[in-house]
């Protein structure tokens, strides 16, 4: 994805991990999803930690950084230290490295807006759509542990989706427009 515009282009973007300390726990799985498209990287496809950051690294290759939303949930707080700090543990992260992911890519985080239980951004997307799976985020590592990947990929799937129509929602409401009329005029 090459856009090459003034216009933001939405990538959608989570992480799956077995377990909230990325000291002790490991990536299962980056995901992001563009124009309609989920694209899910699998340590059990790909190799491992370090493939799977690989891969989502040259995914950021193929994106007009500046004019591209990173959006996700919680994603400022878990997510993105998160995977920082896995990258330094894999010896991965370079000074340029460091720059891209956190001065060049822009991240919009869901949870600013809809606060600070992932339980909330369920009821919204559910809300929202009137359906949702019945996985939820803290089965995960246990689904990776038992090789049920394909209940890990539908949760995903489900997710991602989910992202994209809250973002969706909170971009037609009337204080989202003014703030990004605002934000354009403060930008000339």
């Amino acid at each position: 994805m090459s856009v090459k515009n003034t216009e933001w282009n939405e990538v959608y973007f989570d992480l799956e991990t077995t377990g909230l300390n990325p000291f002790d726990a490991r990536l299962i799985t980056i995901q992001v999803r563009t124009r309609g498209v989920t694209t899910i990287w699998p340590v059990w496809l790909e190799g491992g930690e370090a493939q799977v950051i690989e891969r989502f690294l040259s995914f950021t290759d193929n994106v007009y950084r500046r004019a591209s939303r990173f959006i996700g949930y919680n994603v400022l707080k878990f997510d993105l230290p998160f995977l920082i700090a896995r990258m330094t543990a894999l010896n991965l992260l370079t000074p340029q490295r460091w720059v891209r992911v956190v001065q060049e890519l822009n991240w919009f985080d869901l949870y600013q807006f809809l606060g600070d239980e992932f339980g909330r951004f369920r009821e919204w997307k559910i809300g929202l759509t009137g359906t949702g799976v019945e996985t939820t985020n803290d089965q995960i590592p246990a689904l990776f542990l038992q090789g049920k990947y394909h209940v890990i990929t539908e949760y995903i799937e489900d997710e991602m989706r989910g992202y994209e129509l809250v973002y969706d929602a909170i971009r037609k409401e009337k204080f989202y427009t003014e703030l990004q009329a605002l934000r354009q005029r403060l930008s000339i």
